[in-house]
């Protein structure tokens, strides 16, 4: 993603770096809902091969939640650092 350009006539440093932080707030609330909805195997009796798929799927998912925070992020950090500058 191209980051912002900090100017005199966009929105200051401190707003757009506040958003991702509350962006990143959100997302970090869905990883600790999706915790909590682990596939367990008790929930796939005679199945253990689905539940390893689903249980795949899930981390799977987890993981590319994390990875949209980290970029947030790295655009909070750039936006900071430009502001700085």
């Amino acid at each position: 993603m191209i980051n912002p350009t900090i100017n005199l006539n966009g929105s200051d440093a401190a707003y757009l770096v506040n958003h991702r932080r509350q962006a990143m707030d959100c997302l970090n609330d869905a990883i600790e809902a999706l915790a909590r909805v682990v596939p367990h195997g008790r929930d796939y009796p005679g199945d253990y091969d689905r539940c390893i798929a689903d249980r795949e799927t899930h981390f799977i998912r987890i993981q590319a939640i994390k990875a949209i925070s980290e970029a947030i992020y790295a655009e909070a950090i750039a936006i900071q650092e430009g502001a700085n500058k």
